[in-house]
């Protein structure tokens, strides 16, 4: 019998015990049971399947191929609330499709365009079409998150490559964004996609997987100026080149009026925030610290100056830090590693800066999660690795029913956990580009 302890070879790794690969098998099986069960088996089985964010998708993709945009696209901003089913004619309108308790649609025109070819099914099954396609999307985006991490090691090394699927598929995040159904999945694949383009070359493809997140949510824009900010000039001109031909078109099928709503009417009442425990950016923190809001209402806040000043003040602070951080260096030692890396830490300040950085939209947390234990693993020190482990573990655990039924006393900052996690991978983040910085001055 071999012993347990004897050595395994595999090509390009070197020496690796029998234990640490049976400890690898049965974590990733355990770790793809576990979101077969918790993420997809169980969603699937629940009664209330049908009714998640695909529902406001598919209500304002229906008034696209059909061509009433002008009409049902959006709800009245003045009215929009994201708890209350509100009075208004797109309501009735969405009823008359089958769609079960519809909500407004809150995202820019062009999202709707991109759906609309799935309203030519039914309700029912084109939210179980979208769910399949969002599961595929995760599979691509380990794949491509993998990929990603095995750009910051040396060689070929299974533990830190096992621990990228390990945390992605146990991460809270991850479960609750396919509950939701909204598009966090697409815009993960989109700017994780983005990235291993960018690190092959193809500036081309980078730009336009930028352009495609950006159309959908304005906040991968600021991914676009990153990169032109250290010296990617040809793949932003490509992501800004296609992002004003999506523009175009989406003017052409959607109109004009919709997209001065959209700016006018809905991004104000977006950019106030909310107190809900949901909201895991900085607004949130500040909303339910400096408001009395209830943190179980989906409501937009009120925004006090208070909560205005603070809330601008950090998200300015926080995008200026990033970018000098990331800045450029003459010298071009390490440049791909330093540009990959600040990649990751400005997709982590777009969480952390947005008004609303709902829970589950942290998975595109994965993004530096998994670039971070690829440096970790190669250069990090204990310490680092203790950062990060208590950042993923801030972040990936739903202790929301913990913080809400024990320990009522001082529970509203408590329930900026999420953001706390978002904040401890920042700064390790940052500190490792900021180690790296100075290492290239000396």
């Amino acid at each position: 019998m071999t012993p347990l302890r004897k050595a395994v070879r595999l090509p390009g790794v070197g020496d690796l015990s029998a234990t640490h690969l049976f400890i690898l098998a049965v974590s990733l099986i355990h770790s793809a049971g576990h979101f077969a069960y918790m993420g997809v088996w169980r969603h699937l089985a629940a009664p209330d399947f049908d009714v998640n964010d695909f529902k406001a998708y598919y209500t304002a993709a229906t008034a696209v191929r059909e061509g009433q945009a002008e009409t049902f696209l959006y709800s009245d901003p003045a009215r929009l609330n994201l708890g209350l089913l509100p009075d208004q004619p797109w309501v009735e309108y969405a009823v008359s499709h089958g769609i079960p308790h519809p909500s407004a649609y809150i995202y820019p025109p062009f999202f709707a365009i991109l759906l609309a070819p799935l309203t030519l099914l039914p309700y029912h099954a084109a939210n179980l079409v979208w769910f399949t396609t969002n599961t595929f999307l995760l599979a691509a985006s380990i794949a491509l998150l993998v990929g990603l991490a095995r750009g910051r090691l040396d060689r070929f090394e299974p533990v830190p490559l096992a621990a990228v699927i390990f945390v992605s598929l146990n991460f809270f995040p991850t479960i609750r964004a396919l509950q939701c159904g909204q598009a966090g999945f697409v815009l993960l694949f989109l700017m994780a996609g983005a990235l291993a383009a960018l690190a092959k070359g193809h500036d081309r493809i980078c730009g336009l997987c930028l352009a495609l997140a950006a159309a959908i949510k304005l906040t991968p824009l600021l991914l676009i100026a990153y990169l032109a900010w250290v010296g990617r000039r040809r793949a932003a001109s490509w992501a800004m080149a296609f992002l004003a031909g999506f523009a175009l078109v989406s003017v052409a099928v959607a109109g004009w009026a919709n997209h001065v709503l959209y700016l006018t009417g809905f991004m104000p009442s977006l950019s106030r925030g909310a107190a809900t425990y949901a909201n895991q950016s900085l607004n949130g923190f500040f909303n339910r610290l400096l408001t009395d809001q209830s943190m179980s209402v989906f409501d937009f806040s009120s925004e006090p100056t208070s909560v205005r000043f603070l809330t601008r003040g950090a998200a300015a602070l926080m995008l200026v830090a990033a970018f000098l951080i990331t800045r450029a260096r003459k010298s071009g030692m390490g440049d791909e590693r330093r540009v990959t890396l600040g990649y990751g830490l400005v997709v982590l300040t777009m969480l952390l800066v947005s008004p609303i950085s709902w829970e589950h939209h942290y998975v595109l947390a994965l993004v530096p999660l998994a670039l971070m234990i690829g440096e970790v693993a190669v250069r990090g020190s204990r310490i680092a690795l203790g950062a990060l482990t208590c950042a993923y573990l801030a972040m990936a655990l739903d202790i929301f029913p913990l913080i809400r039924r024990e320990l009522p006393f001082g529970s509203r900052p408590a329930m900026s956990y999420l953001l706390y996690g978002g904040l401890l991978l920042w700064l390790l983040t940052a500190r490792t580009l900021r180690a790296r910085w100075n290492a290239e001055r000396v």
